[in-house]
């Protein structure tokens, strides 16, 4: 998978960064960096994977365009998708300094107030300099206002669904919310969207469910909480791409956007289980870190005591080890985690949690692939993106 050229990005982060300048709490310099600083950051650390699926999702239904009555020319089309690129990397930006509070990552501490500051001022400001790009950017390349005005809706609605599924992050997927089974009622009265993405997802927890010796309601309210938190994101990514060829045959529609939910399971699971991945060497810790992760954050789930699917896989077996001895602990065992990340992660993979979430995350890259038509071109450059699910960083560790 190739990442969309870091000079388009750059010079659009140019123009949202203007829009901070009719501001005079700053020197126009210094809001620029209190509000962009981990923007530019994280763009240089890893290659987006968001912007790029804009822009193959955008291709992918280019493909039909023809004898429909929205055309747009290559130029524009290039525009419109490098714009989008910097809209949804922003607003995923949004999300993640909003997500470093709640789960103290990037050394960050509650108790310091400055840095709490920091962040939701930033955040706020960057999501208003957001809107105000996506009005003098984006609005004059789309071809109608209804357009402009459903574009509008999905990033409000996705900006609403990502923070609330934070919250039922830190209260319903936890292991003190899995030990007293308090979820139940918020499971069956949220369980997913739609039927659409129900059924998507319906072959993949019968096949989990199998695997466990419980009912299954903390599986489905895991797979709803990615839902809010990451899935809905993908799927946001191509009911927007949707938005911009109206008259296209209902199956492309339908097609993208169950290749894009598929694609958001199939990523989580990944980032689940490599939240596992430890190794004391630190030139290959520090190759394990991505654009929202840094190697520090290893075990980062198990010490906020999150109950991930590695995690529910692994509690089925009735043992007392040092993952059980952590998380029945509470604070006063924070120590486990630091001097003992090896044999954590060894056992993890004594009961199989591991490699079945691995074997999942390559059986959802294989549903989503089935998604896509095979006649179309970039249908190969989206399936080489589920191919890190069949070949990834964290293999190595796990042998």
């Amino acid at each position: 998978m190739r990442a969309i050229r870091d000079e388009l990005l750059e010079k659009e982060l140019y123009l949202l960064e203007a829009q901070l300048h009719e501001y005079k709490l700053f020197d126009d310099d210094e809001l620029g960096k209190y509000v962009l600083g981990y923007f530019r950051k994280k763009l240089a650390k890893a290659p987006p994977i968001r912007p790029y699926l804009i822009r193959k999702f955008i291709d992918y239904l280019n493909f039909y365009q023809e004898g429909t009555n929205f055309h747009y020319s290559p130029e524009a089309l290039d525009k419109l998708k490098t714009k989008l690129s910097l809209v949804f990397e922003a607003t995923v930006c949004v999300q993640y300094l909003h997500n470093h509070i709640l789960d103290e990552k990037y050394e960050f501490d509650l108790k310091n107030c400055p840095r709490l500051w920091r962040n939701m001022l930033a955040s706020n400001l960057l999501k208003s300099a957001l809107f105000a790009y996506l009005n003098d950017e984006v609005r004059p390349l789309l071809q109608s206002s209804e357009q402009f005005i459903h574009l509008q809706e999905l990033l409000n609605k996705l900006c609403l669904v990502v923070d609330a599924g934070q919250r039922l992050d830190k209260h319903f997927s936890n292991y003190r919310a899995y030990r007293k089974a308090d979820y139940a009622p918020f499971v069956e009265a949220n369980w997913l969207e739609d039927d659409f993405c129900r059924n998507l997802l319906s072959p993949f927890i019968t096949h989990i469910a199998n695997a466990l010796d419980e009912e299954p309601v903390f599986l489905r309210l895991y797979f709803h909480r990615i839902y809010q938190t990451n899935v809905f994101f993908f799927r946001t990514l191509a009911k927007t791409a949707i938005t911009f060829f109206p008259g296209l045959e209902q199956k492309h529609y339908v097609n993208l956007e169950a290749f894009a939910i598929l694609y958001g399971y199939m990523l989580q699971i990944i980032n689940d289980y490599a939240d596992f991945a430890y190794t004391e060497h630190e030139g290959e810790s520090e190759k394990l870190e991505t654009g929202a992760k840094k190697s520090t954050d290893v075990f980062a789930d198990l010490y906020n005591f999150n109950i991930t699917l590695p995690l529910l896989l692994h509690l089925q077996h009735d043992h007392r080890r040092k993952v059980e001895l952590y998380l029945n602990g509470g604070q006063r065992k924070r120590n486990i985690i630091s001097e003992y990340p090896r044999e954590i992660m060894r056992e993890l993979m004594e009961t199989g949690s591991i490699q079945y979430c691995i074997f999942l995350a390559q059986k959802i890259a294989s549903a989503a692939d089935r998604q896509l038509d095979k006649n179309n071109p970039t249908s190969l450059l989206l399936m080489n993106a589920t191919d890190m699910a069949r070949d990834n960083k964290y293999y190595k560790i796990f042998k």
